[in-house]
């Protein structure tokens, strides 16, 4: 009976140690295949994933970037909103005002005029109100719009004795880099900020690195209070200051129809 007990505990162990050298098997043929996949195959995998990341952004072409600095350069004309997380940021009066000048300020225009210019600024990002054009000064119309006719009526009865409101007269654009992902196209540029003017704009005596530097008369480049003496930027005089400007980041997403509308503009 003794030696049944001592043969039973014999055989329990044995299956135990059995157990466990399988475990043991198991544990090393899977630490095995580890070692032999981060020998052979991870710069396959590494690479393959590079590979993937390439595909998913690439340079911009030389074509679209000219195409789209031509559209910053106009957009910039709102710069006194950036940043901006989409574009109907910018008021609805600002736009119409600034778009009816570029139609030809004093004349009689249809919506369609008005939306073909919206969309050479913003593509598709700008959601447009039609509704009468009026003066931020004396608040009496410039346009009056008609819904029937789908008509801009300059309003030729309305008297505006004032001067016009300030603005910058220029605007520098910098390029820096410019990159597609997917049907994204996200620009970098650095920006330099011509003398803030309001009826009649003088020579331009200062440069500033942002639009509010400008209100303020905080030059970047030039003297605050050097009226007479235009400033020449050359890439000299640029290359001193250009790691003191933040980045102006613009991003829009391109459409089937080669259309680009505006998403952001991010300064940092």
């Amino acid at each position: 009976m003794e030696e049944k007990q001592k043969s039973v505990k014999g055989f329990i162990i044995a299956i135990i140690i059995l157990i466990i050298i399988v475990f043991g098997l198991i544990i090393y043929i899977l630490y095995d295949k580890e070692i032999i996949f981060n020998s052979s195959n991870k710069k396959e995998i590494v690479e393959k994933n590079t590979k993937k990341e390439e595909e998913k952004t690439k340079k911009i072409s030389t074509e679209e970037k000219e195409i789209l600095l031509e559209k910053i350069k106009k957009i910039n004309s709102f710069s006194k909103y950036y940043p901006l997380t989409n574009a109907n940021q910018i008021p609805n009066q600002e736009v119409l005002l600034k778009l009816a000048f570029e139609i030809g300020f004093g004349k009689s225009f249809s919506e369609e005029a008005m939306t073909e210019k919206i969309k050479d600024y913003f593509g598709d990002g700008y959601a447009i109100k039609n509704e009468d054009i009026i003066c931020s000064i004396d608040k009496e119309p410039f346009y009056v719009y008609n819904s029937n006719t789908n008509m801009y009526r300059y309003a030729v009865d309305s008297i505006h004795g004032h001067g016009g409101a300030g603005g910058i007269s220029e605007i520098v654009v910098n390029y820096v880099d410019g990159k597609v992902i997917k049907d994204k196209i996200i620009i970098d540029t650095k920006l330099l900020y011509s003398t803030y003017c309001s009826d009649t704009c003088g020579p331009n005596y200062a440069y500033y690195a942002s639009y509010q530097d400008a209100l303020d008369n905080k030059p970047i480049l030039g003297q605050e209070d050097n009226y007479e003496n235009e400033i020449e930027l050359t890439d000299q005089l640029y290359k001193t200051i250009e790691d003191k400007l933040p980045t102006t980041t613009y991003t829009f997403t391109k459409k089937d129809n080669n259309t680009y509308s505006l998403e952001s503009v991010i300064i940092k």
